[in-house]
């Protein structure tokens, strides 16, 4: 299972098989299926998503933009709203990909550099044939 701080909640707007190429990767991730929210209005897909600490995934951007908007004027919150672009379930799930692996990364602590003699080599800090600073 990937290490990660973002836990996915997809709306019924977004093609389950997104939610399961997700999934399939190690990523923490469920559809309003899964949750039996399917035709609930906007709002209680985000109150649901918020009170799970979830971040929504939706194609509804109108609609969403104006919640996200409700929640600040009254001091709610949530753990996120990602608007996508419509496309294939394969493209959206890649580009999800990619900033669920960023950020994972970027969260999860650096590793333990490796010692020698009781001393930190400095190697051990670097990618492979870098020179300079460490990568974090």
């Amino acid at each position: 299972m990937s290490e990660i701080f973002i836990k996915l909640y997809f709306d019924e707007d977004v093609h389950v098989l997104v939610a399961d190429l997700i999934r399939a990767r190690g990523f923490d991730a469920i559809t309003a299926g899964d949750a039996g929210l399917l035709q609930k209005t906007d709002e209680e897909q985000l109150a649901y998503a918020a009170s799970q600490n979830r971040v929504i995934v939706t194609h509804n951007r109108v609609d969403f933009e104006s919640l996200a908007q409700q929640y600040f004027d009254s001091g709610r919150t949530h753990s996120g709203i990602i608007l996508a672009f419509r496309n294939t379930p394969q493209e959206i799930a890649r580009k999800l990909l990619i900033i669920l692996n960023l950020a994972s990364h970027k969260f999860r602590s650096p590793p333990a550099p490796l010692k020698k003699g009781g001393r930190i080599r400095k190697s051990s800090l670097l990618n492979k044939g870098e020179s300079g600073s460490p990568p974090y």
